[in-house]
């Protein structure tokens, strides 16, 4: 049943992070993203309420591919929020100072490419924010 497996996914990257799990975490938001995008519009609201804070901390984790999955995620819930929730703003969030910081961020202690990667994904999101 779709809600049992989205309630799966979200039991997983909702769990305590550590380095070694960040590879599972990217899959379980990634698929949950996608069974999200199939979901009744009351499943996605449920789910954009519950798990929209969780998905901006995992933006702020060490591994520079669970944040641009996270980062990912997160726009497409703006997309899907704004289609299927009345009143959703992603503003709300607190969510655009942590994403302009990540789209320009110049860390020295993460790597170059890294760095690259991440403020071209961030730019991206931002903008898809930012824009609506």
């Amino acid at each position: 049943d779709l809600v049992d497996c989205v309630t799966a996914l979200q039991n997983v990257f909702s769990s305590t992070h550590s380095a070694a799990k960040s590879d599972l975490f990217c899959e379980c938001l990634f698929s949950w993203a996608l069974l999200l995008s199939i979901s009744p519009d009351s499943l996605v609201e449920e789910c954009v309420e519950k798990q929209c804070r969780k998905i901006i901390k995992l933006m702020q984790q060490d591994d520079v591919n669970l944040r641009i999955a996270a980062g990912e995620v997160f726009a497409l819930i703006c997309e899907l929020g704004r289609e299927k929730i009345e009143d959703f703003e992603p503003r709300q969030f607190g969510v655009l100072d942590i994403l302009k910081d990540l789209a320009t961020d110049g860390t020295k202690h993460r790597a170059k490419k890294d760095r690259r990667q991440q403020r071209s994904s961030f730019r991206d999101i931002l903008r898809t924010i930012e824009v609506g």
